[in-house]
């Protein structure tokens, strides 16, 4: 675990253009994977099997890829933590632990503890 938040720690300085490039390949491997899972037919098509196959492993590999990479600003935050939550990340996704570690290095950089929540989060969580 300490050995995970610390790979996570070191990683914490990315170019801006990284992070953007990483999001923009997410969105067209999940939309490639998406629009062929859109395409099925009925029965066994062995060919659009391997396909499927072929895009769930490069849609898995570039999200883990943008997860992992170190946000530049609230921004990427946000887009990060949406994509967590639409993705279910934290339901037994298999790097969920050094994924996690990353977005905690995000916030502890990024966002102010001193400043109080607003008031439509704190209404959120009660």
């Amino acid at each position: 675990m300490a050995t995970t938040s610390l790979r996570a720690e070191s990683a914490c300085v990315t170019p801006a253009s990284i992070f953007d490039e990483r999001l923009t390949a997410y969105r067209i491997a999940k939309a490639e994977m998406d629009l062929h899972q859109a395409r099925q037919t009925d029965g066994y098509d062995e060919e659009y099997q391997r396909a499927g196959d072929h895009l769930v492993d490069q849609h898995t590999e570039i999200m883990d890829c943008l997860l992992m990479t170190p946000c530049v600003d609230q921004r990427d935050l946000w887009n990060k933590i949406d994509v967590i939550v639409r993705e279910e990340v934290h339901d037994n996704w298999r790097m969920a632990s050094e994924i996690m570690a990353m977005l905690r290095c995000d916030a502890d950089r990024l966002l102010d503890r001193s400043r109080p929540l607003p008031a439509r989060a704190l209404a959120a969580v009660t």
